[in-house]
């Protein structure tokens, strides 16, 4: 029979060697959670990449969201006439070209106004004679300034 010296030598070489066993194993399974988190850390950027990349290319494109594909045009069709004492930018087609510009319209002060006859962005009180064309160069000016291209129909 052993000693119980040889018995305690015994244990503590079994649970030196258990020790080892989980330890390297607890090891592993660290660098395997740190190469996955790294990875995935990649994708992340890419991902993240590949958004500002889209981002950018739709503010290059002057494309704002929710504008349907059919108001999308590279050059603004505005209609500029005489509403009462005010000035309406309205679009010359059936579609509303405006939409994608309503910043600039609004830098303006312009409001949106739609009646059962027109809609469009008016300008209350900037019309005060009979020269739509002269009192509209302020739109004018802001459109070449932001390098819109427009074609425009006085009325």
């Amino acid at each position: 029979m052993d000693t119980l010296k040889e018995q305690i030598d015994s244990l503590e070489r079994l649970f030196n060697d258990y020790k080892e066993t989980t330890d390297l194993r607890i090891l592993e399974l660290e660098n395997k959670l740190n190469e996955k988190e790294e990875k995935e850390k990649l994708e992340v950027e890419k991902e993240k990449e590949k958004l500002e990349k889209l981002e950018n290319k739709l503010k290059n494109e002057k494309v704002e969201k929710n504008v349907p594909f059919c108001m999308i045009k590279e050059e603004l069709d505005i209609t500029i006439i005489k509403y009462k004492k005010s000035l309406l930018v309205k679009s010359t087609h059936d579609y509303n070209t405006t939409q994608p510009y309503k910043d600039v319209f609004k830098e303006l002060e312009g409001k949106w106004m739609k009646t059962a006859e027109h809609s469009g962005w008016i300008y209350i009180g900037k019309c005060s004679n009979d020269s739509v064309k002269e009192n509209s160069k302020f739109i004018i000016n802001a459109l070449k300034e932001k390098e819109i291209e427009y074609t425009v129909i006085y009325k």
